[in-house]
């Protein structure tokens, strides 16, 4: 049978509660005096320790509180388990929770192993995860369907995130991944709450689907070194705006290829193509809002080969690339040897002009 402690603190009229678990067997109550408001209590065992205020509470794991094998992290203890059930039920709608992975528990572990955290962290309201600075590696499906997680500070070694690993998660805001990540996998952060995304410079690959279906994603930021993305990337979101950091583009000169519907059923309104595009696949713009389309330059029609078939000389506009739109108006490119099928469909032409040497 569980055994509670329950402590009760008032600062500038509100009161802060924790309830622990008979885990705890040394419970020290500290209070910090401050600013009526910012006033918190903190609770130290050996187990873990809890600093709570009106807002923040943050629970900084343990060993005791978090299952190792080799170099990954594996899940909640029991112990952990139930620190986090707790601090849960004594919390209200306005409180922020912080989960936190130091960098002093396990040093040499790198990983958060796949579906460590899958189904764990459904109830509850903005919990945040800071990951240690040891962690490399985030594992297929790692927090899926953790609902109730909104945010992570990532940690400054992070290079790897798989599959899946926080698809149909919580995760709420601007996403801004970090600097040191290198791989993403397809799936990572579809179905979330994001409504911002910026992509660092030495990730490469966009894979499939890995911010599809995010209902709020209104924004994305790329960076140069970006040389793909993949097939329904972005696809069925709110999109109104793409930019390249550090720059005045839409799109970084570094990018050679758009997956299929990478940016299908978005809320785009203009779109101006990188010079250096190589291969776009069918319906990437399709389903937009999209009233003008600037094809960029193209002087090498032999690096500009708009589709797979290698070999062929010349730019084809592929199929359904426009579909659903709203453009009156187009002016195709130098070079164009062939038109998809309803490449331009479901718009609203009047004109269209074509280069001479058609």
């Amino acid at each position: 049978m569980r055994k509670k402690f329950f402590s009760k603190h008032i600062a500038g009229g509100l009161a802060v509660a924790l309830v622990a678990t008979s885990a705890l067997s040394t419970l020290t109550s500290i209070t910090n005096s401050g600013s009526a408001g910012n006033s918190s209590v903190s609770y130290k065992n050996l187990d873990f320790n809890v600093v709570a205020n009106a807002a923040n509470k943050n629970i900084v794991l343990t060993e005791d509180d978090i299952m190792v094998e080799n170099d990954a992290i594996k899940g909640f203890t029991a112990t952990g388990t139930a620190v986090l059930a707790d601090m849960i039920e004594n919390s209200n709608s306005d409180d922020r929770i912080t989960i936190t992975f130091p960098d002093n528990v396990y040093p040499t572990v790198t990983k958060i192993a796949a579906g460590a955290f899958e189904d764990q962290i459904k109830s509850g309201y903005n919990i945040n995860l800071h990951l240690s600075n040891n962690i490399v590696t985030i594992e297929e499906n790692a927090f899926k369907n953790c609902t109730a997680l909104n945010s992570v500070e990532w940690g400054n070694n992070l290079q790897v995130i798989k599959q899946g690993a926080f698809l149909n998660s919580g995760y709420t805001g601007e996403l801004e991944l970090p600097n040191t990540l290198t791989d993403i996998g397809e799936n990572s952060f579809s179905n979330t709450k994001i409504t911002k995304v910026t992509i660092p410079g030495n990730l490469t690959i966009i894979p499939k689907e890995a911010f599809s279906e995010n209902a709020n994603l209104t924004s994305v930021v790329l960076n140069e070194g970006l040389k793909v993305i993949g097939e329904k990337a972005f696809s069925n979101c709110a999109i109104t705006t793409i930019s390249t950091a550090s720059t005045d583009k839409q799109f970084p000169e570094s990018l050679e290829e758009f997956g299929e519907k990478c940016f299908n059923k978005n809320q785009l309104t203009t779109v101006k193509l990188p010079d250096a595009i190589k291969i776009i696949r069918g319906f990437v713009f399709a389903n937009n809002k999209i009233n003008s389309v600037d094809f960029g330059a193209y002087n090498d029609v032999n690096a500009r080969r708009w589709y797979r078939d290698a070999g062929l000389a010349g730019i084809m506009i592929a199929a359904g690339m426009f579909y659903n739109n709203e453009l009156e108006s187009i002016t195709l490119p130098e070079h164009i040897w062939a038109i998809g099928s309803s490449a331009f469909s479901n718009n609203h032409l009047k004109s269209v002009s074509i280069p001479s040497n058609v």
